[in-house]
């Protein structure tokens, strides 16, 4: 099995896409190389302080904070999705590389298979 690059898209809460995301990325790096971008409403997922319990959701987000220990250290965020929100770096739960829009499309390119979530 080739490397997978899982593209996270969808808001934290509201729909199962950001949970199901983290699922398959954690279950695809015991078998493979495996890195996670998070674009458009997914940079929502990284916000810390996340109280989704008031809405009847458990906060699956705080899983990220295990990428590493799963293997998974190439994690990155659209530069221009944290800035359309008016969100900084500082305010996300883990470290993430910033990518321009050239620099998403050549790590996209670089990965076997692309899921999107």
């Amino acid at each position: 099995m080739g490397s997978i690059l899982f593209i996270q898209t969808a808001r934290p809460q509201g729909g199962i896409g950001g949970k199901e995301g983290l699922d398959a990325v954690l279950m695809g790096s015991a078998f493979t190389d495996c890195a996670l971008l998070f674009t458009g409403d997914g940079v929502l997922q990284l916000l810390r302080h996340q109280q989704p319990g008031s809405m009847g959701s458990k906060n699956f987000t705080l899983a990220y904070g295990a990428l590493k220990d799963y293997g998974i250290s190439n994690v990155f965020c659209c530069q221009a999705s944290l800035q359309e929100r008016g969100l900084e770096s500082a305010q996300l739960m883990i470290d993430v590389a910033l990518l321009s829009g050239d620099e998403i499309h050549a790590l996209i390119t670089s990965y076997d298979k692309t899921l999107c979530f």
